[in-house]
């Protein structure tokens, strides 16, 4: 015979019951015996019992808080991790539910309803099984300490310079070479700095450097420079001398710094004016700066020696810190031109080296020359007495470092400057 269960306290009764023989409760009509039929499992004690009870008749376990498994059916807690009867995870499915009641607007509390939970299979829902993706990162704000640690940097950068720039006025001083390309028309203390000369002493203490070449100058245009090569010299363009003259001079009365271009004819006492170049540091040496180089340096004798370059002769001076480079010979003491004759890249060696070469410039009285490429006559700014000056005079093999010649003789002039 079939059986139904009582719809208020779940008793199993005989299918042509009445009347509840547990609680007395009238009996469903015949027409709902299929409903009354149906059955599920107890979630808590695995009981068979009515679908439509309220809680289990065997343990009571409320069958209102209870979800179907969507995989196998059963009737199961809601907060279950995976159903305890075929074991699919559920907690996908809840992420999937709670997210879609959180977009939901929150009901309004209604009465409880008494009316038995459909069951119906839940399966996963697109949203529960989409990526989930992260919300884009808030862009970052701009550091207030960067413009600081940018402005540490550059200071720091800056204070590297400075050290390196004078560790190198420091150091300037004993190199002993540089690029006879880069050296030429050195006109600036900027380029002093940068070590392409070596340094002369000149007195206990003081140390110069020498300018590239003799001085030159343009009187039509009131120019100033350095020779290009340090063997090169004007030669007879010399007698052309005037205030309009568009060539280049290299033979200068003494005391003319301000107007070298001065034509003078007749012997008198002077006074000094230093080159034009001064304001760039360059100056004649003194006549004691001019003895000590040659005679009061250590092994002075050892440190200038005559000779011929391109042809062009003249006097060899060589630094403190002389590192003679290979390749080349070089004759010091007892020396004449004869004694090292060198072409213009054996002279680049040299002077790649340090070395500096003084040509046999010759002088000038008035317009007329005497001794061009034989003697050599270089004014120091120093008086000797009235209408004479002190000056170094060498010829070959013969050098005089403490000469004195009247002013008015016009002379070559090669500039140092202090380091």
């Amino acid at each position: 015979m079939s059986t139904i269960y009582c719809s208020k306290c779940g008793n199993q009764l005989n299918a042509d019951a009445k009347f509840c023989s547990k609680c007395g409760s009238p009996v469903e009509p015949d027409d709902n015996t299929e409903a009354n039929s149906a059955t599920i499992t107890c979630y808590e004690c695995g009981q068979t019992i009515p679908a439509d009870v309220e809680s289990c008749p065997n343990c009571g376990a409320p069958m209102s808080n209870r979800i179907i498994c969507y995989e196998c059916g059963q009737s199961i807690p809601n907060n279950a991790k995976s159903c305890p009867h075929c074991g699919a995870p559920m907690v996908q499915k809840r992420a999937a539910k709670e997210t879609s009641q959180a977009t939901q607007p929150t009901p309004q509390p209604q009465e409880e309803s008494r009316q038995p939970i459909p069951e119906q299979p839940i399966t996963p829902s697109l949203e529960a099984t989409a990526p989930v993706h992260s919300p884009a990162p808030e862009p970052k704000k701009k550091s207030k300490s960067l413009p600081w640690i940018l402005l540490a940097i550059v200071a720091i950068v800056a204070v590297i310079a400075i050290l390196l720039l004078l560790k190198g006025k420091q150091d300037v001083g004993t190199q002993t070479g540089y690029d006879p390309n880069g050296g030429k028309n050195i006109e600036s203390a900027e380029n002093v700095q940068t070590g392409q000369y070596a340094g002369f002493t000149v007195s206990p203490g003081r140390q110069v450097v020498f300018s590239k070449g003799n001085l030159q100058y343009r009187p039509s245009t009131g120019e100033s420079r350095f020779a290009e090569e340090q063997y090169e010299t004007i030669g007879d363009g010399n007698q052309n001398i005037s205030d309009d003259y568009d060539g280049w001079l290299d033979l200068f009365s003494w005391g003319t710094g301000n107007d070298p271009a001065e034509l003078v004819t007749y012997n008198e006492d002077r006074n000094y004016y230093e080159w034009l170049m001064h304001d760039e540091g360059w100056r004649s040496p003194t006549k004691s700066e001019w003895e000590y180089l040659f005679n009061g340096r250590d092994n002075a004798k050892e440190k200038y020696a005559f000779a011929t370059v391109e042809g062009n002769v003249g006097i060899i001076i060589l630094p403190d810190e002389w590192n003679k480079p290979q390749g080349v010979s070089l004759k010091t003491s007892g020396s004449t031109y004869s004694s090292n004759i060198f072409t213009a890249s054996q002279w680049r060696t040299l002077e790649s080296a340090g070395a500096v070469f003084l040509p046999a410039a010759g002088r000038r009285d008035g317009v007329e020359l005497f001794n061009i490429g034989n003697d050599g006559d270089y004014w120091s700014s120093s008086r000797h007495s009235e209408g004479r000056a002190y000056n170094v005079d060498f010829s070959n093999g013969n050098l005089t470092p403490n000469d004195n010649s009247k002013m008015k003789q016009a002379f070559a002039v090669r500039l140092v400057k202090d380091l």
